[in-house]
């Protein structure tokens, strides 16, 4: 995963160009770095490791002028085209300018896809209005980017202070920030360095610089390139560990989506060998066409022949299990006690001039006594019922059965006796 380094401080004076220099020399003796200087004013850094390329200025920036604002989109552009990583130094005051970039080109999801990462160095002299200025910083970019504080011994040597700071040590906590110990050194060496122009490595050969001023700038560097390595380290050590449980959990979601019918089947108590067997007996389309067929013989066994149930309107059964011909006009039955058993139950609903509607309880089986010629001959099709002749009919001492009540089957009789009635209208 490529970097961008970003050199920040907000305040002027923090020390800004020191530890980017200090930082890009320290990179370039281990692998390729591609510096770029924004400071639009003043780049020093720029001037110092690359002249012939910022002499006439610096040539990316951050603007909030409408023709501009895109002239710093080349940080991004060079951070996925060099083999290396990018350090940025940036200018005092531009917190609103970096934030409009960083926003508007919803720069952290665009680096996630690149596998490009942020990194921001926080220069501070240990002043309230330079750690209020970090803490802002950090609750707005939070866990978006690796924040350092670099704590620049040279212009504060007590920093016993930052550690009373309560929301100072919930947001280390929160966002993991890191510490760097910056030391100090002479001013008066960097004013030399800065007045000839010259880097740290080129004024440990220049004649301009005293043996004693050499001395303590490879002291300066032993220090600064200590610190720089083992926080480095660290941050390496983070990203790969980070990295591992990424993939982690991406083999873990892999496994739990091909595993998932088994979780599914656990949850039920059932075997996946036993419900695939279930899938496979439900799919045979051996089985398909069985359960087709066998559903088929049960309707056709449960709906009545309409023959049958015509003819059994014609006779009604008493309690004691024997037929009635009551319901035959007079006429036509001349022997009400004609003999016949049946389980069936009926009752009279409603009478009318053009006939008789009766609901007729339906059995399991249909009366053996009286079939479908015997019946026939009893009554006439071309006969029109009289009303009258029910009502005498329904009058006879002799019949025991009542019209007007459901009869009931011989309680000697354990037959079953279905209840669903059926409306049938002659």
């Amino acid at each position: 995963m490529r970097t961008i380094y970003l050199v920040n401080g907000e305040l002027g004076g923090t020390g800004k160009t020191t530890y980017t220099s200090v930082f890009y020399e320290y990179r370039m003796a281990e692998d390729s770095i591609e510096l770029i200087d924004t400071d639009r004013s003043n780049p020093n850094v720029g001037l110092r490791y690359l002249p012939e390329e910022y002499e006439k200025g610096a040539s990316i920036f951050f603007s909030d002028h409408q023709d501009e604002y895109a002239i710093a989109d080349e940080i991004f552009e060079r951070a996925t085209k060099v083999k290396g990583d990018v350090l940025v130094n940036l200018p005092a005051q531009v917190a609103s300018i970096l934030d409009n970039w960083i926003q508007r080109n919803q720069l952290f999801e665009m680096a996630a896809e690149h596998g490009i990462r942020f990194v921001n160095w926080y220069l501070t002299n240990g002043s309230f209005h330079s750690i209020r200025l970090f803490k802002s910083f950090v609750e707005k970019y939070q866990d978006n980017m690796v924040h350092v504080l670099v704590k620049n011994h040279g212009l504060c040597s007590n920093w016993e202070h930052l550690s009373a700071d309560v929301d100072l040590d919930k947001l280390k906590d929160r966002y993991k920030i890191k510490h760097l110990d910056f030391p100090a050194l002479d001013p008066a060496i960097m004013y030399s360095l800065d007045r000839c122009k010259l880097s740290f490595d080129e004024g440990l050969n220049s004649s301009s610089i005293k043996i004693m001023e050499k001395q303590r700038i490879k002291i300066f560097l032993k220090k600064a390139f200590t610190n720089i390595g083992d926080l480095l380290e660290k941050l390496d050590s983070e990203l790969l560990e980070a990295q591992a449980k990424e993939e982690n959990k991406q083999a873990e979601n892999k496994t739990l989506t091909a595993t998932e019918p088994k979780q599914f089947n656990s949850a039920n108590n059932s075997d996946p060998k036993d419900n695939e067997q279930v899938r496979q007996t439900i799919n045979n389309p051996v089985v398909k066409e069985n359960q087709i067929n066998s559903q088929d013989r049960v309707e056709a066994k449960e709906l009545p022949n309409p023959n049958e149930l015509a003819n059994d309107t014609n006779t009604q059964f008493n309690g004691n299990g024997k037929n009635s011909n009551n319901l035959l006009p007079r006429e036509n039955n001349p022997d009400n006690s004609s003999n016949g058993s049946s389980n069936g139950q009926g009752q009279i609903d409603n009478r009318s001039q053009n006939g008789i509607q009766a609901t007729f309880g339906q059995t399991s089986e249909y009366p053996e006594a009286t079939s479908n010629s015997e019946v026939s001959q009893q009554v006439d099709p071309n006969h029109v019922f009289d009303p009258n002749d029910l009502e005498d009919n329904s009058s006879d001492s002799n019949n025991n059965s009542s019209h007007s009540e459901y009869l009931t089957a011989d309680p000697n009789n354990n037959s079953h006796v279905s209840t669903e009635k059926t409306p049938i209208e002659f």
